[in-house]
C-alpha cells in the first residue's frame, strides 16, 4: 500500500428510508454521512474526538459543501472515501467522494479550524494532522477504476475543471 493510499478512509452508508423523501436521497444525509467519514479518520489517525475535547481542542466545520451528481436511491450502498486535502496555519480541509457501483454520485468538501476549548482561538494544525495531508498521487503509477488513488486523481480533476465552469465527469 502506498503511503498516500494509508491516509484515505473508506466508509460504507445505506441509504435508510429516513434519508430519502419523494424525490430520492435527501441532501442532508451527505452532509451526516461526511460527519461520519472525518469521525472515522480521527480515529484512524489515533486521536478520537473525545480525546481531542479532553485535551482541550475542538475542530468546529467553518465551511461545508456538497456537488450532487447522481441520484441514489433507498437502499443503495454508498462508499465513501474521505482523505485531508488542505492544510493552511490553523485550518484544514477533508474531502469526500462519494461513489455507488463504482460512479461518482457526490463530491462534498468541509473546513474545519483548530482551536482551543478555553477561549475558542484558532490554534496552529497539529503535526500528527499536518502529515495527514493527501497530496497528488504520483500520476505515472496510472491507478484503475476500482482504485482509491484513481478516485482522489479524478476528484482533483473534476474540481479543477468545475472552478473553470465545465464539467468533465464522465463515467469509464
Amino acid at each position: 500500500m502506498s503511503d498516500t493510499a494509508a491516509k484515505l478512509t473508506r466508509t460504507r452508508q445505506r441509504v435508510a428510508m429516513t434519508d430519502v423523501d419523494l424525490v430520492q436521497i435527501n441532501f442532508r444525509a451527505y452532509f451526516r454521512w461526511m460527519d461520519h467519514a472525518y469521525m472515522q479518520i480521527l480515529i484512524d489517525l489515533g486521536h478520537p474526538l473525545s480525546r481531542l475535547l479532553e485535551a482541550g481542542s475542538a475542530t468546529p466545520a467553518v465551511d461545508a459543501r456538497c456537488n450532487y451528481r447522481r441520484p441514489v436511491s433507498l437502499d443503495d450502498e454508498v462508499d465513501v472515501l474521505s482523505w485531508i486535502s488542505t492544510v493552511g496555519t490553523s485550518s484544514y480541509e477533508v474531502t469526500h467522494a462519494f461513489t455507488h457501483r463504482r460512479d461518482l454520485v457526490a463530491i462534498g468538501s468541509v473546513k474545519h479550524v483548530w482551536i482551543g476549548l478555553d477561549d475558542a482561538r484558532p490554534l496552529p494544525v497539529p503535526g500528527w494532522l499536518r502529515d495527514a495531508l493527501v497530496t497528488a498521487p504520483d500520476a505515472s503509477a496510472a491507478p484503475g477504476r476500482d482504485d482509491p488513488l484513481g478516485v482522489v486523481m479524478r476528484v482533483r480533476r473534476i474540481l479543477t475543471s468545475t472552478e473553470q465552469g465545465v464539467d468533465t465527469w464522465r463515467a469509464p
